[in-house]
């Protein structure tokens, strides 16, 4: 049993790295012209280094964090859970607990296995260096890094690094980001938080379809850093176990592999 669940994780692996492909490619040619207006004139951070950044693109297509196509099976599981609790009760109350039981045991064996394989995704999947400037897209809600400027902390030993953000909605419907975190990460890892400011309201507003919301947010940093990355996510805690393994793909957060925008 080992050895098939093995290699059902192995073949789930291949298919995400297969899908993420197809995904990407149709999604390049289908979202291009949705957000070529708002991508065009995004601003290279000034503390940006080159080698991170390539050659200059015009016109960058958005970045998923995930292939919807997993949002999608995310949806399925959910409904079907419930479908599967909604029968489980019918025939305890009827009284035939034994068929219940037998129904929740293989709903269990489906859950285990569901968060295995995204556990297995999540630790193959590389982390991912997104370009300033450029879309990176949770579902619909989608962030991005126009600038970045720096400054001494007046109590001095910190460098104060205020990030201009933009964020814009694709969906047909007013969207907002519920939940929402960021936090800078460094060469060791070790996370920096935000300080608190207007930022706070201007993330969980609902922006109008295909509207675009501006807000910066500061963070306090050691002089001694040298690398920085952007790391967001929303719907929960930072890095959250269960909303990081509930859509395969969106766990690497959780084992330090976290998508992230290069800040320094």
């Amino acid at each position: 049993m080992l050895g098939t669940f093995t290699l059902g994780a192995l073949g789930a692996v291949s298919i995400y790295a297969a899908l993420t492909r197809e995904f990407e490619g149709v999604c390049r040619a289908a979202r291009d012209a949705v957000h070529h207006s708002v991508a065009a004139d995004a601003l290279i951070p000034e503390t940006a280094n080159p080698r991170f950044l390539g050659s200059r693109v015009t016109a960058m297509t958005p970045v998923q964090e995930t292939p919807q196509l997993f949002t999608l099976l995310l949806i399925l599981c959910v409904v079907a859970s419930l479908v599967t609790f909604l029968i489980a009760a019918y025939r305890a109350i009827r009284g035939r607990r034994s068929s219940a039981f037998r129904l929740l045991s293989r709903w269990a064996t489906g859950a285990l296995a569901y968060l295995a394989i995204s556990v297995v995704v999540s630790l193959v999947r590389p982390a991912r260096i997104i370009e300033p400037g450029r879309n990176w897209c949770f579902d619909d809600w989608c962030i991005a890094l126009e600038a970045v400027h720096q400054k001494s902390s007046p109590s001095g030993g910190d460098i104060i690094y205020t990030t201009d953000l933009r964020t814009y909605n694709a969906a047909r419907l007013p969207e907002g980001a519920w939940g929402f975190w960021a936090y800078l990460r460094d060469e060791s890892g070790q996370h920096f938080a935000p300080t608190a400011g207007a930022w706070q309201d201007v993330v969980v507003a609902r922006v109008p379809p295909h509207g675009v919301a501006r807000t910066s947010i500061d963070f306090a940093v050691p002089e001694s850093v040298r690398q920085l990355g952007f790391v967001t996510g929303h719907g929960g805690p930072p890095c959250g176990v269960l909303p990081s393994l509930l859509e395969i793909g969106q766990g690497g957060c959780l084992f330090h592999r976290p998508n992230m925008i290069r800040v320094r």
